[in-house]
């Protein structure tokens, strides 16, 4: 039956009814010529017409109120498993069904066969699923560098573009989920009640496209970065077993691909101060980060670490993007100044190295709170306690703005200080040394939540929920801890008072924004 969208009279040029996915993905003017338009034509690329998905008929669900919209795609149809003689069966994207394709996209004569590598075939999911959520390329960036890249800076504003340019032309599989997973973490639509479907939808098809590309193509540097921002949507949204989980995955596909190994001095060269290179030992540091985060919430704490932490005197992070950073061969004393790992004393010191050092700390607590001598436990936790209240200290003076990146680094001390504390609390009378014990650790975890009472003040006062993306997605289990420090003091016959309030609205502005279980 003839497609009404592309009838023309005789005699006319054949157009498309809609500007094809390349344009749209570009924001570009499309002439919507066929086989191709002028602009895919001119450079050479795949050009092929998606259908927009059809108006809804009153009584008609809209496409975010379906319950799993990734799942009505005939692409992703064909990655699920089929049942043959009472058995389960998946099918590889080279025995996709050229017909299926066809009947769902209009695509010019002889670009069927350039569709079925894995590439191609993740490539023009991913383009379905953005169409879908509404969703452009270039506004998924501009969110995710103003907001999300503040306090997880694994990616280079300049080399994610350039790849961003060459998109339509050279799809790879591990840049097209990379793109999807940036859409899930900054997606939001606060005038639609039913976002958090559309939401879920985009984070269901990411997980099995995510997994799908795992299997077909080797670690690359998108792929893993990919994975860290699957973890942090999967930790915000209240799942800190299924993200460290996805974050062990980042860490073995790091192994892979060595880039492990960019942290080591002992192995840097000139061209190890590039862009690139910062890139990629910011992303090995982002898993480790990312990994102490999580392992703060998960059920099971004496799970091992699958990215071990770098040696005293690695190679920390970089806050990239910097100027100067751009050519090999750039010293890095003229850019950024960064201590041994242990080095924690005022400076100026990035803010993803304060991270960084945020996270050994972490990592020291845990394993202080693993060790079964009771007064050995003890001595490490009060050295410790020591630590990170100076720590925390040093941090909040560089922090000018409650929202900027030191806000990472300030947290996830915090986190641990509540950490340490409550174990302590939660001993029995007779594992505590001393009654002084039970004051020191009240005092502190009371001087810790005005802190972060003082934080939602002013997150409530000067935030809206679309600004929650400043803040890292550690700050909704921090603001738990404070919860239930304050319930431990308040006697049953007292209200709660405004700083309990304040807690509980900064709290349910969180949720809102990620739907938070």
């Amino acid at each position: 039956m003839e497609n009404v969208a592309f009838r023309e009279p005789k005699g006319s040029t054949r157009r498309a009814g809609h500007v094809c996915i390349n344009c749209r993905l570009r924001k570009k003017r499309c002439d919507k010529r066929l086989p191709g338009c002028t602009y895919c034509a001119a450079r050479s690329l795949v050009c092929y017409y998606i259908p927009p998905s059809p108006a809804p008929k009153q009584g008609q669900r809209t496409p975010t109120q379906k319950s799993s919209p990734v799942y009505n795609s005939p692409i992703t149809d064909c990655f699920l498993p089929a049942a043959e003689n009472g058995h389960t069966i998946q099918r590889s994207c080279s025995e996709i069904n050229s017909s299926v394709l066809a009947d769902s996209i209009l695509l010019p004569i002889g670009t069927i066969s350039k569709l079925q590598s894995t590439d191609n075939v993740i490539h023009l999911e991913v383009c379905r699923i953005l169409q879908e959520a509404g969703q452009f390329a270039d506004d998924i960036g501009s969110k995710f560098f103003g907001r999300i890249h503040k306090w997880i800076p694994i990616l280079s504003r300049k080399r994610f573009h350039n790849s961003l340019v060459n998109f339509p032309s050279q799809p790879g599989a591990d840049f097209s989920i990379l793109l999807l997973t940036m859409c899930l973490i900054t997606y939001q639509d606060l005038n639609n009640p039913d976002s958090h479907i559309m939401r879920e939808s985009i984070y269901l098809g990411a997980k099995m496209l995510y997994a799908r590309v795992q299997a077909f193509i080797p670690a690359s540097v998108h792929l893993i970065q990919a994975g860290i921002l699957l973890s942090e949507y999967e930790y915000a949204t209240g799942r800190p077993d299924v993200a460290y989980m996805t974050i062990g995955s980042c860490a073995r596909m790091g192994y892979s691909s060595r880039i492990n190994e960019t942290v080591n001095m002992n192995t840097m060269e000139a061209e190890d101060y590039s862009l690139a290179a910062e890139e990629e030992r910011n992303l090995w540091w982002g898993v480790v980060i990312c990994e102490r985060t999580f392992s703060c919430d998960v059920k099971c704490s004496k799970l091992p670490f699958a990215a071990t932490l770098p040696c005293v005197d690695s190679v920390l992070p970089s806050d990239i993007d910097l100027p100067g950073l751009d050519t090999p061969g750039t010293e890095r004393a003229q850019t950024e100044a960064r201590p041994l790992l242990t080095e924690i004393a005022p400076g100026d010191v990035g803010a993803f190295v304060r991270q960084a050092q945020a996270a050994y700390l972490v990592e020291e607590a845990l394993e202080a709170l693993k060790m079964t001598d009771k007064e050995g436990r003890m001595r490490m936790i009060s050295a410790l306690d020591i630590e990170l209240q100076s720590f925390l200290s040093i941090v909040m003076d560089q922090c000018p703005k409650i929202c900027g990146p030191f806000c990472a680094p300030a947290v996830l001390s915090l986190r641990a200080l509540f950490m340490l504390h409550e174990a302590v609390l939660s001993q029995t009378a007779s594992e505590r040394l001393s009654l002084d014990w039970e004051k020191r650790s009240l005092s502190t975890l009371e001087t810790a939540t005005k802190i972060v009472i003082d934080i939602a003040h002013i997150h409530t006062s000067k935030m809206t929920i679309a600004d929650c993306d400043h803040l890292p997605s550690s700050w909704i289990y921090l603001m738990r801890a404070a919860l239930s420090y304050l319930e431990r003091i308040r006697s049953e016959s007292v209200e709660p008072n405004s700083e309990h309030d304040a807690l509980k609205l900064s709290l349910s502005r969180i949720i809102q924004r990620w739907g938070t279980r």
